[in-house]
């Protein structure tokens, strides 16, 4: 890799990241994939591919390289990004568009599928865009070869067990499931159907809904495209594998532009095989249904689980798959071990995008399982400390508490949000969330699972939807976002090395009186014996040992301690209470630290411990450790007394079967002695040792994140105090942020506690803690902040008022490294913004909008739903905002008959008042791209438009900045995407109102004189984007056709045509004679009108503008302008334009001097046009001159075009091929114009059209040097000149284009045949010259 240079990053994902860089020493660029090593046989098969397949239509494969940590890809550069951000960024694509990207991805699967290959991973993000728009194909992670998988068990196989969702074919849900040609094409129509619509066919908000969605929904045919479309598409997305389009029909398609070479596609038996057994399955089925019995109505939920059934799909077993896996990738490392949850089977999120694993797990789950926790308690330690580490950027949710997962703020759960694992002592089973393993038994964990009953929570909207469908939605609710996974994590307290470094678990096996026994002895030995290895364990620990041989005793038991069972059996049996005994008993400091310490390992570990340890005196046996005197027994003690009150506070009230409202036998609960607490608050007072109050700490921290009544005591105010006094003096970073966590969650049970928090600290230190190096204090104190702002008393309104800097505060965080803390952050401008839009404008300012756009990218699933929630709370404060400044603005300017307010002298140049100093607001919005879509309706823009109409009718306080910021969202929201998916409330209220705006006799002072140019300009970028789709603006359609489409576009264009010719064009002159830029912005406007419906030629010139427009087309003119020039080739190009007409403007001479002029100035822009007038024009002439019948009128339209004449030279100089023009391109366009002009021109003057050798010889080398379509037109005014019997008078000048005619007489097809013909005349036109001037010789002699 040290031949290479990283220049940028240009996307990542989960395992990977991908950079731009440079090769040293060259300027070749490529693009360096970087994957973790834990990838690696993926990207290995990935590599095998890339390698193989050179191809256009994969991204081209270089080397790679491996290094400590990474494998690096060295790959093609596709600059044009990926698919999946085209649409993020256009929203939807036109049909011609998705033709020519479509017949591209099928070349692409006609290339794979015609060599064997299954793709198999066909969606928006896996499609990149080369530099030319060619589509190339990424990611063949998942590619097979046909005749590779037909092994059931084979690698290959697997592959089909793998995909999203989203693009997968319906047949590949089936546990016998088959990749082949036919899933690839169903993918072909998913991205079909998502580029013309912005969004996939099916999309759905959990996993189970979406795959019921894929295997069950019919395909709903899109309005406002073609029925070749339409069909094609739902064949493509046909259900049923058997009745999809094949390879043949897709191929020759009529939606398709042109039609695929014939393919040899490879055989499929793996898929042959699966196709025969679902026609017999179909079969089996239809011989069922004839002999059923007619049915009840059954419910559509049961209704969609027998189609499943009937497809072969178990969603249930399915979705738990799926789940399974996606946990074992997410959640590996866990504290607590993961149990039941609050969402129902298959109800978990999933995103559009995401990949996800079907292959089942086999018989050895429970054995790995239970080796999953059978680790060491260093190796657990480890974890912990490597995931607490990168806890801030994996969302938190390692360490979360899984009976949480659906964090509401609901006060009213407090007894309803628990767990239930069932751990077996001694015949006796109690609920023990959290802080145990899972049972070892697969059938025992698979029945608890199946028993639980669980709610999902919808996913976040896939953002680039239909037009129809951005329309304001409700996105997640704060209740959802104030608390996620990560803000109620689960860390250990004893063990933890954050707090204190515990020293390694060894011991002399010599000092021990009897034989240790491993992890795996001690399970394999039956009841009796290991009864008796207790009873050893008892004698060793209860003799008159040495204190060194029971600390030795006392070290193996911890490490037995890894084993729940062995745990709870040490816990429940006599060595529990001699523990208990000895803690109370013994005079020993360094052995009363160690059964402390013992005791809380054992704690931890267990899955139930028997009330009678409680009888025994343990709570109190703590206690007394924790007030005494040496500071390593207080440690101990705290750690083991915070364990064993977090499992007393987390006894669950459920019986075995998990069904709550039964409660365990009160004889095996815990009380909880209030004293207790109260010790453990005592252990946070000021001057305690840090580590016990860091013990402390973490256990309130960990108690406070169940919603239990029993640690009621905990939301006090003098615990929060001491919380205070910690997060401010506490030297240990970890302990301070340990604290502030514990503070949000007392807070999280407690609400009303949060406003008492910040009156307390006082609102400014509480902004000073938002800027705290520490994240974990920042998470903390935006939390308590969060919590506050949903229902702010006075006195914190009152502190937001005089704080306003708190803005710049919230919004520094938004470049936090930690991504939780830049989700909270987002969640509290949303809040301030419900307070008082304000805020939200002070966010604005301070480039809120570029933030979103920025962290939109980022893949945290809590950072997106918090900018989702942001995001639907702005667009629901948009229109209620716009409609109140409408309202004010009609109080202020009088309208509707109100009074105008009177304002004094330079009001009118001050700041806007509330509410009209909010309309920066909807500037910020609609120039978002990921807000103005879901942000604009109708009702928006009629509001919008009645404040331009308002804002023009009185002067009013602030008008001046307010109708500049209301001029740029008007110009903002001009842009193509935002017209055509809100064209019918542009089109009937804004359009209109901006025109009577424009027509307004004068601009008022206070404009600045621009209001006139500004409506003009947005008028006319409007009607461009509205008359440029022919779905909405269509002269041909007519209403009462009945076809909604039809009468749809028939009733917009009867629209816009009675505001042009009623309102706009009448009033044209008005515009022609106001200063510069207006006139330009009208003719812009007239262009763009004639170049879309030429019909209009006609009414131009009823306006008498036609003859106004043709005099702009002379250079001298300051309205002269490529737009111009341009609307004048509309008028000449249009069939009803009448050429006598247009001569008596004098447009000869107009274009005379503009194609001189573009010549001598070499302006390219003109060519084009000028060139194009002066044909049409010429076209009219030699057309009518046809068709005259009396010499009068030929002499007419001859003298009128003749002074076209003096372009001749200029002509053949534009036909001669130059390098120095910017495009080779437009160098051949104009060549071939100007060869068509002088062809036209030779109709008319054969004998003056190549007036001096400089032509001849241009046209000499356009022969020899241009393109057959010149040659062509060069030919034929030549044989037309040599036919009208004018060679004679060209002959001088002819023999020099004839030589080059010569040189193309050996040419095959049209031009050999051409040039022999030119060449035939030309001698027989000469030698007859030569004949008539010998008969005058002769004449002569005899006269004379």
């Amino acid at each position: 890799m040290n031949d290479y240079q990283i220049m940028q990053d240009i996307g990542k994902s989960k395992y990977a990241m991908v950079y731009k860089g440079r090769k040293k020493k060259t300027i070749q660029y490529y693009a360096l994939k970087c994957v973790d090593k834990s990838q690696k046989q993926k990207i290995m098969r990935e590599v095998r591919f890339l390698h193989r397949l050179r191809t256009p239509y994969a991204v081209q494969f270089h080397e790679w390289f491996e290094t400590a940590n990474h494998l690096w890809l060295i790959l093609e550069l596709c600059p044009g990004n990926r698919l999946i951000d085209m649409l993020q960024v256009d929203l939807k694509l036109p049909e011609l568009s998705a033709n020519m990207l479509g017949l591209n991805l099928l070349a692409a699967l006609h290339f794979l599928h015609s060599n064997g290959i299954v793709y198999n991973n066909l969606k928006p993000s896996t499609i990149l865009l080369d530099a030319q728009g060619l589509l190339k194909l990424s990611d063949f992670s998942l590619a097979m070869h046909t005749n590779t998988y037909n092994d059931p068990q084979s690698e290959e196989s697997q592959r089909c067990k793998r995909g999203t969702p989203t693009y997968m074919a319906p047949e590949l849900f089936r546990p016998d499931g088959v990749c082949s040609f036919a899933s690839d094409l169903w993918a072909l129509g998913c991205i079909m159907y998502e580029m013309v619509s912005g969004r996939p066919p099916f999309l759905k908000s959990n996993f189970k809904a979406l795959v019921t969605s894929v295997v069950t929904d019919a395909y709903a045919p899109l309005q406002n495209l073609s029925d070749d479309f339409n069909d094609l598409c739902g064949a493509l997305l046909e259900k049923n594998v058997l009745y999809r389009l094949s390879w043949e029909q897709v191929r020759t398609h009529p939606f398709w532009a042109q039609e695929l070479p014939d393919a040899d596609l490879p055989n499929e038996p793996a898929f042959e095989e699966f196709c025969a057994k679902i026609q017999e399955e179909q079969v089996k089925e239809s011989e069922d249904t004839e002999v059923e019995s007619p049915k009840q109505y059954t419910p559509r939920t049961r209704q969609e689980e027998n189609s499943l059934r009937k497809s072969g799909i178990d969603i249930v077993r399915l979705s738990q798959v799926v789940e399974n896996n996606r946990d074992k990738t997410s959640n590996s490392g866990i504290y607590r071990t993961k149990q039941g949850g609050s969402e129902a089977v298959g109800e978990f999120e999933l995103g559009q995008d995401e990949e996800v694993d079907f292959t089942a797990a086999g018989d050895n789950n429970g054995d790995s399982q239970s080796k999953k926790y059978s680790n060491t308690d260093n190796e657990v330690q480890d974890e912990t400390e490597e995931n607490y580490q990168n806890e801030n950027e994996d969302g938190d949710e390692e360490y979360a508490d899984p009976s949480s997962e659906k964090v509401m703020y609901n006060y009213s759960e407090v007894d309803n949000v628990e767990s239930e694992i069932h751990g077996n002592v001694e015949g006796k089973v109690a609920a023990r969330p959290l802080s145990a393993p899972m049972p070892a038994d697969p059938e025992k964990k698979a029945q608890v699972a199946e028993r639980h009953e669980m709610s999902g929570r919808p996913i976040t909207a896939f953002a680039a939807v239909q037009a129809e469908s951005l329309r304001r939605s409700t996105g997640p609710s704060v209740a959802e976002l104030l608390f996620f996974l990560g803000d109620l994590q689960v860390r250990p307290i004893i063990g933890n090395k954050k707090i204190e470094k515990m020293p390694s678990l060894s011991f002399d096996e010599k000092s021990i009186p009897f034989q240790p026994m491993s992890d795996d002895e001690i399970c394999s030995i039956d009841d009796e014996q290991f009864s008796k290895h207790l009873a050893e364990v008892h004698r060793a620990l209860g003799d008159k040992t040495p204190i060194s041989s029971k600390v030795s005793v006392l070290t193996y038991l911890e490490n037995l301690s890894s084993n729940a069972a062995v745990s709870d059996s040490v816990l429940n049996s006599n060595v529990g209470l001699l523990l208990i005994r000895i803690l109370r008993e013994t005079k020993s400091a360094p052995l009363r630290a160690r059964v402390a310490q013992t005791v809380g390992v054992l704690v931890r570990s267990a899955s139930f411990i028997s009330p009678e340890l409680q009888q025994a005196g343990a709570i109190a046996a703590l206690t007394t450790g924790v007030r005494d005197r040496e500071a390593k027994v207080r440690r101990r003690a705290m750690a083991a007394f915070g364990e064993l009150l977090y499992y007393i506070v987390s006894q669950a009230e459920t019986n075995e079967d998990g069904v709550e409202g039964q409660r365990v036998d009160e004889d095996e609960i815990w009380s909880l002695p209030p004293a207790a607490l109260q010790v453990l608050v005592r252990g946070l007072r000021p001057g305690e040792d840090e580590v016990v109050q860091h013990y402390a700490a973490q256990t309130i921290d960990n108690i406070c994140s169940q919603m239990n009544e029993r640690a009621s005591a905990l939301r006090s105010v003098e615990v929060l105090s001491a919380l205070i006094s910690i997060v401010s003096s506490a030297q240990v970073e970890a302990l301070r942020g340990t604290a502030a966590s514990a503070m949000s969650r007392i807070v999280r049970l407690m609400p009303s506690l949060a406003c008492q928090i910040i009156d307390k600290v006082n609102f400014q230190s509480v902004i000073q803690r938002l800027n705290d190096d520490n994240a974990k204090v920042q998470q903390g104190f935006i939390n308590i902040l969060n919590v506050a702002l949903v229902q702010p008393n006075q006195r914190l309104l009152k502190s937001l008022n005089e704080q306003s800097t708190i803005i710049n505060s919230i919004l520094t965080l938004f470049d936090s490294a930690t991504m939780t803390v830049r989700a909270k952050a987002i969640l509290t401008v949303r809040l301030l913004a419900s307070i008082s839009p304000q805020w939200l404008s002070l966010a604005c300012d301070k480039r809120l909008m570029p933030s979103i756009e920025k962290m939109i990218r980022d893949k945290d699933a809590y950072l997106q739903r918090c900018i989702e929630g942001l995001i639907s709370e702005i667009t629901e404060l948009i229109p209620n905002l716009v409609a109140s400044i409408a309202q004010e603005l009609s109080k202020a300017t009088g309208a509707k008959g109100m009074a105008a307010k009177a304002i004094n002298p330079g009001d009118d140049l001050k700041p806007p008042r509330t509410p009209f100093s909010y309309l920066p607001i909807i500037l910020h919005v609609i120039t978002s791209p990921s807000l103005r879509s879901m942000a604009l309706n109708p009702t928006v823009i009629r509001n919008l438009a009645e404040c331009v109409l308002c804002s023009e009718i009185a002067p009013f306080h602030g008008c001046v900045e307010f109708r500049r910021v209301l001029y740029l969202v008007i110009e903002a929201l001009s842009q193509s995407a935002l017209v055509l998916q809100n064209h019918e409330a542009i089109t009937a209220n804004l359009l209109p109102v901006l025109v009577q705006t424009a027509l307004r006799e004068e601009d008022t002072a206070t404009s600045g004189g621009n209001t006139r140019y500004i409506c003009l300009r947005a008028t006319g970028d409007m009607l461009a984007a509205l008359m440029a789709e022919v779905n909405i603006y269509d002269p041909a359609a007519q209403a009462g056709s009945g076809s909604h489409k039809e009468e749809h576009a028939a009733a917009i264009t009867r629209i816009i045509h009675e505001l042009l010719v009623r309102s706009l064009f009448p009033k044209f002159s008005t515009f022609l004679t106001d200063r510069e830029p207006v006139p330009q912005s009208a003719i812009k406007i007239a262009r763009l009108v004639m170049e879309r419906n030429p019909a209009f030629g006609v009414v131009l010139d009823r306006l008498g503008l036609v003859e106004k427009f043709i005099s702009f087309c002379n250079p001298k003119t300051p309205h002269f302008s490529l737009n111009s020039v341009c609307l004048v080739r509309a008028v000449v190009q249009c069939y009803d334009s009448d050429a006598q007409l247009l001569y008596s403007y004098d447009i000869a001479q107009h274009i005379a001097v503009l194609i001189k002029h573009v010549v001598e100035e070499r302006n390219e822009d003109f060519f084009e046009p000028a060139v194009d007038m002066l044909n049409a024009l010429l076209y009219h002439t030699v057309a009518a001159l046809q068709d005259s019948s009396s010499d009068e009128n030929q002499a007419f339209w001859i003298n009128n075009a003749e002074p076209f004449l003096v372009l001749t030279d200029s002509l053949a100089l534009l036909c001669r091929p130059d390098n120095s023009y910017s495009t080779l391109e437009a160098n051949l366009q104009n060549c071939e114009a100007a060869a068509q002009g002088l062809l036209l021109l030779a109709h008319l003057f054969p004998a003056k059209v190549i007036q001096s050798e400089e032509s001849a010889e241009c046209l000499a080398d356009a022969l020899r040097a241009g393109n057959a379509t010149m040659r062509k037109r060069i030919m034929k005014m030549l044989m037309w000149i040599i036919n009208s019997g004018e060679a004679r008078e060209l002959q001088g000048v002819l023999y020099e284009i004839t030589r080059a005619v010569r040189e193309l007489c050996n040419e095959p097809g049209v031009i050999g045949d051409l040039s022999n013909e030119i060449m035939q005349s030309f001698e027989k036109a000469m030698a007859g010259e030569e004949d008539e001037d010998e008969d005058e010789d002769e004449e002569g002699d005899e006269v004379s």
